[in-house]
């Protein structure tokens, strides 16, 4: 078999007996290598590489190794999962206490008791924390290694003499890959709700109906739309194929939690559409406390993915 498309470099004595992408894509999203002269089979993936995880191979080849569900690791990826683990803190700081002052208070004066300023100050932080998150998420699709290395294999005994380039750039272009595209997106969401809070803040949007509806919330919409987009690009990578299902994979669960969390907060973006105040209460602000629940978790699932 040829030797893979796609920007990485492997070993030469590993040949290539299986490859997947999903259709109408360049770039290879598995690779199944037989290195020789033992013929190990090496499983690669494009998501496991990037998030700097080793190449899979037969369990009882594999080093033992200890589960953690905390930890530290200094990459890209693991500072990607913290940030965002962080920046959803405050955003469900935030919506508590909308919730709180909107059912302590009548729902006539409910829209006007949750503009705080202190509730306002914490869904900046965060969604400014957001921002820099999905910077990260880029960072790390830009700047993967060249190719796998000896300590990327979870089996002893294996090395070679090929040079592997560790990256540091600040921006970069690789448009063949799905997440590269994810991360592009993800920024384009998270820009356009930062523009969703800015104009929720200014009077004229406030009195008008019409107006609040297409300059604050259909930003919204649009930004969780995005974020919709992203997770599915790569529940794509991750199962290679566009209609992927991987229902014994940790990864393939987190992925649809946080498809699930951009959802309900399109859910809630719609509902805040309506005048009903009931409407506003539960179908908003409810769905996006809920939203953001299910995010943190999703993103702590991500941290477990990295550290293991």
């Amino acid at each position: 078999m040829p030797r893979p498309t796609g920007p990485w470099q492997f070993p030469p004595h590993w040949n290539v007996v299986r490859e997947k992408k999903p259709h109408f894509t360049v770039v290879p999203t598995l690779l199944e290598f037989e290195s020789l002269p033992d013929k190990l089979r090496l499983i690669w993936t494009s998501r496991r590489h990037r998030r700097g995880r080793k190449v899979q191979v037969p369990k009882q080849q594999r080093e033992p190794t200890k589960f953690r569900w905390w930890g530290f690791k200094n990459s890209i990826s693991y500072w990607t999962e913290i940030l965002f683990l962080f920046g959803f803190c405050w955003l469900i700081a935030a919506q508590i206490c909308k919730l709180v002052l909107c059912t302590h208070e009548r729902f006539e004066t409910c829209s006007g008791a949750a503009q705080l300023v202190t509730v306002q100050i914490f869904l900046f932080i965060g969604n400014g924390i957001f921002l820099v998150a999905a910077y990260f998420t880029y960072l790390e699709v830009i700047n993967q290694k060249s190719g796998p290395t000896a300590k990327d294999i979870q089996v002893q005994n294996i090395s070679w003499d090929q040079p592997i380039k560790k990256m540091h750039k600040m921006i970069g272009w690789r448009p063949k890959e799905l997440s590269f595209w994810a991360a592009i997106v993800l920024i384009v969401g998270v820009l356009l709700f930062i523009l969703h809070l800015i104009f929720e803040q200014i009077e004229f949007f406030k009195h008008n109906h019409v107006a609040n509806s297409v300059g604050v919330w259909m930003p919204a919409i649009i930004a969780a739309t995005c974020f919709a987009a992203t997770q599915y690009l790569h529940l794509v990578e991750l199962g290679h194929s566009w209609f992927p299902w991987k229902p014994q994979s940790l990864v393939f669960w987190l992925l649809v939690m946080r498809l699930v969390a951009s959802f309900l907060y399109l859910a809630a973006s719609i509902c805040s559409l309506w005048l009903n105040d009931t409407v506003r209460l539960w179908g908003s602000k409810v769905t996006f406390l809920m939203g953001s629940v299910v995010f943190w978790f999703s993103f702590y699932a991500g941290l477990l993915e990295v550290l293991n």
